[in-house]
């Protein structure tokens, strides 16, 4: 798990095969981008979304090349 710049640095060059996000049942209405700006599309393919804790979702997606 991680995200910022990082994470789209290793996604723009597919070193990234799936992602996973949780998602909260919460609205902040401000915030950090979980990940920065891309030069292309990436597409993604849902594999997983599952309830977790106190309405909580994990997703998981994998990267399509």
């Amino acid at each position: 798990m991680g995200g910022g710049e990082l994470g789209s640095a290793l996604i723009e060059a597919g070193l990234v095969d799936e992602i996973g996000l949780s998602l909260h049942p919460l609205l902040l209405g401000g915030g950090t981008p979980v990940f920065h700006s891309f030069s292309r599309r990436i597409e993604l393919e849902m594999i997983e979304a599952r309830p977790i804790a106190r309405g909580c979702v994990l997703v998981r997606y994998r990267v399509k090349n």
